[in-house]
Protein backbone atom coordinates (compact mmCIF):
# COMPACT_ATOMS: atom_id res chain seq x y z
CA UNK A 1 0.00 0.00 0.00
CA UNK A 2 1.09 3.28 -0.75
CA UNK A 3 1.25 6.44 1.35
CA UNK A 4 -1.08 8.05 -1.08
CA UNK A 5 -3.64 4.89 -0.49
CA UNK A 6 -2.87 4.83 3.25
CA UNK A 7 -3.54 8.70 3.32
CA UNK A 8 -6.76 7.90 1.57
CA UNK A 9 -7.76 5.48 3.34
CA UNK A 10 -7.63 7.31 6.47
CA UNK A 11 -10.22 10.26 5.13
CA UNK A 12 -12.64 8.08 3.49
CA UNK A 13 -12.69 6.13 6.81
CA UNK A 14 -12.76 9.62 8.96
CA UNK A 15 -17.01 9.57 8.43
CA UNK A 16 -17.24 6.48 10.16
CA UNK A 17 -14.84 7.59 13.17
CA UNK A 18 -17.19 10.50 14.23
CA UNK A 19 -16.57 13.32 11.35
CA UNK A 20 -20.11 14.84 10.38
CA UNK A 21 -20.84 16.19 7.08
CA UNK A 22 -21.04 20.03 8.82
CA UNK A 23 -17.16 19.43 9.79
CA UNK A 24 -14.58 20.80 7.27
CA UNK A 25 -11.96 18.23 6.29
CA UNK A 26 -8.29 19.79 6.25
CA UNK A 27 -5.63 17.83 4.31
CA UNK A 28 -2.08 18.74 5.99
CA UNK A 29 0.55 18.06 3.43
CA UNK A 30 4.58 18.23 4.66
CA UNK A 31 7.18 16.51 4.86
CA UNK A 32 7.79 17.33 8.69
CA UNK A 33 5.32 15.47 11.20
CA UNK A 34 5.79 18.69 13.79
CA UNK A 35 5.05 20.76 11.10
CA UNK A 36 1.53 19.13 10.45
CA UNK A 37 0.79 18.00 14.07
CA UNK A 38 1.25 21.66 15.17
CA UNK A 39 -0.74 23.60 12.06
CA UNK A 40 -3.22 20.87 13.18
CA UNK A 41 -3.43 21.68 16.92
CA UNK A 42 -3.57 25.77 16.02
CA UNK A 43 -6.55 24.39 13.55
CA UNK A 44 -8.01 22.75 16.08
CA UNK A 45 -8.95 25.66 18.14
CA UNK A 46 -11.03 27.10 15.84
CA UNK A 47 -13.31 23.52 16.58
CA UNK A 48 -15.52 21.81 14.02
CA UNK A 49 -12.56 20.32 11.96
CA UNK A 50 -11.42 16.76 10.64
CA UNK A 51 -7.91 16.37 9.58
CA UNK A 52 -6.04 13.50 7.05
CA UNK A 53 -1.99 13.97 6.40
CA UNK A 54 0.25 13.29 3.85
CA UNK A 55 3.97 13.63 3.54
CA UNK A 56 4.17 13.45 -0.12
CA UNK A 57 2.88 15.44 -3.13
CA UNK A 58 1.39 12.10 -4.54
CA UNK A 59 -0.77 12.30 -1.49
CA UNK A 60 -2.02 16.08 -2.27
CA UNK A 61 -2.83 15.32 -5.71
CA UNK A 62 -4.64 11.98 -4.50
CA UNK A 63 -6.73 13.77 -1.52
CA UNK A 64 -7.88 16.22 -4.00
CA UNK A 65 -8.67 13.95 -6.72
CA UNK A 66 -10.94 11.70 -3.66
CA UNK A 67 -12.14 14.89 -2.77
CA UNK A 68 -11.33 13.96 0.79
CA UNK A 69 -10.61 17.32 1.82
CA UNK A 70 -12.79 20.73 1.72
CA UNK A 71 -9.18 22.31 2.45
CA UNK A 72 -5.46 21.77 1.78
CA UNK A 73 -2.82 23.30 3.48
CA UNK A 74 0.72 22.30 1.31
CA UNK A 75 4.45 22.88 3.07
CA UNK A 76 5.76 23.73 -0.29
CA UNK A 77 9.20 24.19 0.88
CA UNK A 78 9.91 21.04 2.72
CA UNK A 79 7.42 18.47 1.27
CA UNK A 80 8.98 15.47 1.17
CA UNK A 81 9.85 13.52 -2.19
Amino acid sequence: MSVAEACLGRAQSAPSQGTTRNQIRVALISGHPLYREGFARILRTAGNMAFVEGVYAADAVAIARERAADVVVIDLYDLAD
